[in-house]
């Protein structure tokens, strides 16, 4: 074998290699689930995704509100734990009063954006931020 043919055929499984690559990338980047959706998925609320899957959102019911729920007190807990939501984003989800108005915190790759009201309950927002 010649080393021109040599040279040409390692730039072709070079090439091959880079394409497949790039394809994998993509792939991932698009069609792959986000760890948001795969909680969501495992917590039995993917109705609740919005954003193509980069947010999350709950509404409560409070204690003089009828009418559609969008998760439960149980549905935020399944997916604060299961995204290893800090202690400290929770204890203040669990400490807001009316008066605080809307409320945020961070961590990792999350955003939380949430309101209390006693008579309309807990409205969360989680967004992924990744």
């Amino acid at each position: 074998m010649s080393k021109t043919k040599g040279l040409v055929i390692s730039l072709v499984v070079v090439l091959t290699l880079a394409v497949a690559g790039g394809a994998f990338l993509t792939w991932r980047a698009f069609v792959a689930p986000s760890e948001l959706e795969k909680v969501a998925e495992a917590c039995d609320v993917v109705g609740l995704l919005e954003d193509g899957g980069k947010s999350i959102t709950f509404d409560t019911l409070g204690k003089d509100e009828s009418g559609i729920e969008r998760g439960d007190i149980f549905d935020v807990g399944c997916v604060t734990n299961r995204l290893d939501t800090p202690s400290y984003v929770t204890t203040h989800i669990d400490s807001t009063r009316a008066l605080d108005g809307q409320q945020t915190d961070e961590w990792d790759d999350y955003e939380a954006r949430w309101s209390y009201h006693p008579d309309s309950g807990l409205d969360l927002t989680i967004i992924d931020r990744s």
